[in-house]
């Protein structure tokens, strides 16, 4: 039967050995902004309420099947969305469903978020959910599904 001391000094070389050896690395390269392109079909369900009054382009939620990711490259306009659809944007970033687009894009993986200002009159509470994930992606191109 084994001493402690020897027990003691086996679960230290077993310690050791675990932090001092390196692990177990995936010869797969890590995915950076632009070096994988994927093709997919999405629906557009919201925006983002920082956004909701810029004159230029609206930041989209986009739903894939297994994730929700978030594009500020995607032009609203295309959508012909009504104006009333972005007035609840401080409590309020979902479209009706009526108002869902389905689109097939392309797109790669942002590595860095944009920025974007907001005033502190918006509550970003369940729409950090995304934007906290690094959920963005940039749109290579889209097309309107229906």
């Amino acid at each position: 039967m084994k001493t402690k001391k020897e027990a003691f000094f086996g679960m230290l070389v077993l310690l050791l050995s675990i932090a001092l050896f390196p692990h177990c690395k995936s010869n797969e390269p890590t995915p950076t902004e632009g070096s994988l392109v994927i093709k997919d079909t999405a629906t557009v369900v919201g925006f983002y309420p920082c956004t909701a009054r810029s004159p230029f382009e609206r930041g989209l939620l986009l739903a894939f099947k297994t994730d929700t990711l978030f594009t500020f490259n995607l032009p609203h306009r295309s959508f012909d969305y009504p104006e009333q659809l972005f007035d609840g944007y401080r409590v309020n970033f979902w479209f009706p469903r009526s108002h869902w687009h389905r689109v097939a894009v392309t797109y790669t993986l942002k590595t860095e978020q944009t920025i974007v200002g907001c005033t502190a009159d918006i509550n970003l509470a369940d729409f950090m959910r995304f934007r906290l994930r690094k959920k963005e992606v940039s749109i290579v191109s889209y097309a309107i599904i229906e």
